[in-house]
């Protein structure tokens, strides 16, 4: 494999740094040859935990991975310690999809209605001119 496809495969460093910088002491220093053997293994790990989603989806016959292939394969490489926090990260998440659909979807429903009094406001000027 050559050098330009393994970056690609890799975290962006930003980010490990920002993980790295809340997960040490505030007075600790990670140097650079941490940070980059941390961002290889977070990338190991997901090529992994990827791998075996992905085994998992197609013995479900299915083409496309969901979460719960992901909490399956946690189990089966021996990473069911993640899986509680996981799940209820997970119902966060869908709880705060589900509550902006239905904040759209209500907006969505003022905005009709109020166009629909609009709508009607106007229907009645224009009778009013009409009558004059």
């Amino acid at each position: 494999m050559s050098d330009d496809k393994i970056t690609d495969l890799q975290l962006p460093l930003s980010v490990v740094q920002r993980l790295i910088k809340e997960a040490i002491p505030p007075n600790a220093i990670a140097k650079q040859e941490a940070k980059l053997a941390i961002a290889r293994a977070a990338s190991v790990f997901i090529l992994f935990l990827t791998s075996s989603a992905t085994d998992i989806t197609s013995a479900a016959n299915q083409k496309t991975m969901s979460a719960n292939h992901v909490l399956t394969a946690l189990k089966d490489i021996e990473f069911e310690s993640f899986v509680p926090e996981l799940e209820k990260a997970l119902e966060n998440y869908r709880n705060v999809m589900k509550s902006k659909k239905e904040k759209k979807l209500n907006d969505n429903s003022a905005n009709k209605a109020a166009e629909k009094v609009d709508d009607e406001n106007i229907e009645d000027d224009v009778e009013l001119i009409d009558d004059d």
